[in-house]
This record gives structure tokens, C-alpha cells and sequence, in this order.
């Protein structure tokens, strides 16, 4: 079992990251998704080990909360075993309904 510290990717959020991964490579390059993925995967450590400073969201779903990176905003929630990462999308986009509850 994960220790508390740490997350883990709903299916949504893996393919969130993967269209993000794909949209970012087709318009400004390799270089460029990588570095938004690594963001990303740098912020999801940070937030299994305090996410004092996210949002929150038990307005939307109980127990939600969110935390922006760059131009996305993950949605989360904490578990027993970690931190559950639900959705990965861009903040332009945002509309707290595509939240899996």
C-alpha cells in the first residue's frame, strides 16, 4: 500500500495528462510537453506531502480540493493511502461539472 505521502492518477487524470502531453507537442514541441508533465509531476509530489495552500472545493464534491499548475488545475482529494489525483484540466476550459464526484 502507497505511503500517505503519496498520489496517485484517476484514469481520467492519466488521460487528462496524456491529451495535455499530445496538444502541447503538437502545437510547440517536445521539449515543451515534457516540461508541462514534469510540472505537473512535481506538483502532485508536493501536494501528497502538504496541500495546506489548495482550494477548496467541497462546494463542487466533499472532500475536493484543487491546486493550479501553470494553466491547469488539478482536482484532488485526499485518501487513506495517498493523494488521489481525479482531473488534470486547463484552467480556460474549467467547469467544476466534468469533476468525477
Amino acid at each position: 500500500m502507497p505511503a500517505s505521502n503519496s498520489f496517485y492518477l484517476s484514469v481520467q487524470a492519466e488521460n487528462d495528462i496524456e491529451s495535455l502531453f499530445e496538444n502541447t507537442f503538437d502545437r510547440i514541441g517536445l521539449g515543451s510537453a515534457e516540461g508541462v508533465v514534469l510540472n505537473l509531476s512535481i506538483a502532485f509530489r508536493r501536494l501528497a506531502e502538504n496541500s495546506a495552500s489548495a482550494e477548496d472545493c467541497s462546494h463542487i464534491a466533499e472532500g475536493l480540493r484543487s491546486h493550479v499548475v501553470d494553466s491547469q488545475i488539478v482536482y484532488f482529494r485526499h485518501e487513506d493511502d495517498g493523494v488521489n489525483i481525479l482531473r488534470v484540466l486547463d484552467r480556460s476550459l474549467h467547469q467544476p461539472q466534468r469533476v468525477s464526484h
